[in-house]
């Protein structure tokens, strides 16, 4: 083993290097690298405001965290900020020896670069007021599923790189940046907010479908290395871009016209029914 120091041995006078059996290792004076170290079991979402009445109230004094305060605020694989955190510094909790599963932040306004990167068994983020997130905030956190951060209008270039297991996404950006969905798991996404989409928005990515009714603007190659053509609902052109189709936006007087169209050959033919059955008593 490189770099150990193995301090008794069992040997042979003559080590056969054909049968490892050999030699084996009694005692050993070297630790474990938390890169192997067993993992610990996923934990079911807890009620988070019931959780954190359990912080020490020394959380409840700061303004934000950073590197140096990060671990009052972890409790039982779950990173609570309460409402007075307004931001969460660049590297807060980036690449954790310790676990987490679950991020609330319900006064969270601010989440700056790496902030949560290489979190490899997040699962779940709740940022209720978050209105931007700085670039590479989630890089590699590949468990990572669903994002709740609806108010949040600005993300960082690689925001969710290699989130490859991310399917649902509730947010109201009004542009995508570069690498924003790269080579993440979501299929569908709804962006009508979005005004402006950048070339390799989703590089790798398993999207398929994207409704943006207000986009102004998809650069060429924003789906350019996507597995599949994605379907784009959008009111500009796509003429200039490339490995996507696009579908009309439906506007609301065309989707109630078609409603009314449905329910009146709907409400015909329940009519039709009653009278066929008003005639088969008469005959009977």
């Amino acid at each position: 083993i490189a770099g150990a120091n193995i301090t008794e041995i069992d040997v042979l006078d003559k080590i056969d290097h054909t049968n490892q059996d050999y030699a084996k290792i009694c005692k050993k004076n070297f630790m474990d690298s938390p890169g192997i170290l067993k993992a610990d079991p996923v934990i079911e979402e807890p009620d988070y405001e019931q959780l954190m009445k359990q912080l020490p109230q020394e959380c409840f004094e700061y303004s934000s965290v950073d590197e140096s305060t990060k671990s009052l605020f972890i409790l039982n694989g779950v990173v609570l900020l309460p409402e007075n955190i307004k931001t969460v510094e660049d590297y807060a909790f980036y690449y954790l020896i310790e676990e987490i599963f679950y991020v609330y932040g319900p006064g969270v306004t601010t989440i700056e670069a790496c902030a949560f990167q290489q979190n490899f068994r997040l699962r779940k983020v709740v940022f209720p007021v978050v209105e931007s997130i700085g670039e590479g905030a989630f890089v590699f956190d590949n468990q990572l599923e669903t994002v709740i951060a609806p108010r949040c209008e600005v993300l960082g270039c690689d925001a969710f790189k290699w989130c490859v297991n991310l399917v649902h996404l509730e947010i109201s950006l009004k542009e995508l940046r570069e690498g924003s969905f790269w080579n993440t798991g979501i299929e569908y996404l709804n962006l009508n907010s979005v005004e402006r989409i950048e070339n390799d928005a989703f590089d790798g990515a398993a999207i398929r479908q994207v409704k943006a009714a207000n986009c102004q603007e998809i650069e060429k190659f924003a789906f350019d290395k996507v597995n599949q053509k994605v379907e784009v609902e959008c009111g500009c052109s796509l003429e200039n871009a490339v490995n996507c189709v696009q579908k009309k936006v439906q506007s609301g007087k065309t989707k109630s016209g078609q409603l009314s169209a449905i329910e009146g050959i709907l409400g015909r033919g329940i009519q039709q029914r009653r009278e066929m059955k008003a005639r088969i008593k008469l005959m009977g």
